[in-house]
């Protein structure tokens, strides 16, 4: 239903051959209308006769243009829901329905992009914990913290050994802790849990090998007050 006429005929046309295809290929009944504004919301009548009774495996969407968020799920069945947790659905309405990502992409492509990681994941055996994809603004946090944690292990590998420290790789471990949940958890975590892509794995770890080697980078020039002196 697009009742919003927010799809062109085309793109339309390709929805529909889709969703079709996945209900037939999955047993999922994938259920999509479109509105802009109360009065464009189709009826429950209307849409319960042209799609039947909805069960446990029926998931309905709802794409309003004029809404504070783009996508609302007013039916939700049981399967579906065992399927991909409460958290998963706040994460894939906040993704793909918040303003900043419509008015960059357009409502068209935020409908198609929703709409085919919704079917990946119910298509999935055990559904996905957490939504596929990385948004740049999540990338580029995830190459900060990479790049954070790099600076602390650099830091402390050149603490001088005192008291119970002997070795300056003690230091380290030490503070493995903080390094490791910046580069591990934060920096590595988020990118293996949404996507298959290893180009931004190898760019958070050379991100968190540039921040080790920082340290030994600048050295203090004598003399100079304290400025320092950057060796390359």
């Amino acid at each position: 239903f697009d009742s919003g006429r927010l799809l062109s005929a085309d793109k339309r046309d390709k929805l529909n051959s889709e969703l079709s295809e996945f209900s037939q290929r999955t047993g999922w009944n994938l259920r999509i209308y479109t509105a802009y504004g109360p009065g464009t919301t189709p009826p429950e009548a209307d849409l319960r006769a042209a799609w039947g009774p909805l069960g446990k495996n029926s998931v309905v969407i709802g794409y309003d243009a004029t809404a504070p968020s783009l996508i609302n799920v007013p039916y939700l069945g049981d399967d579906a829901l065992a399927t991909l947790k409460r958290p998963w659905w706040g994460e894939f309405k906040g993704r793909f329905g918040n303003l900043f990502y419509v008015r960059e992409q357009g409502e068209q492509t935020a409908i198609a992009v929703s709409t085919q990681v919704l079917m990946e994941c119910l298509g999935k055996p055990g559904g996905c914990l957490v939504v596929p994809g990385v948004p740049d603004e999540q990338y580029y946090f995830t190459l900060l913290t990479s790049v954070a944690g790099g600076l602390v292990a650099g830091f402390v590998s050149k603490l001088e050994p005192q008291g119970f420290v002997q070795s300056r790789w003690v230091w380290v471990l030490l503070f493995s802790p903080v390094w490791g949940s910046l580069y591990i958890n934060f920096g590595l975590g988020p990118i293996i849990s949404r996507t298959e892509d290893k180009l931004p794995i190898i760019q958070n770890t050379l991100g968190f090998a540039v921040g080790a080697a920082a340290p030994y980078l600048v050295q203090p020039q004598p003399g100079l007050g304290g400025l320092v002196q950057i060796q390359i």
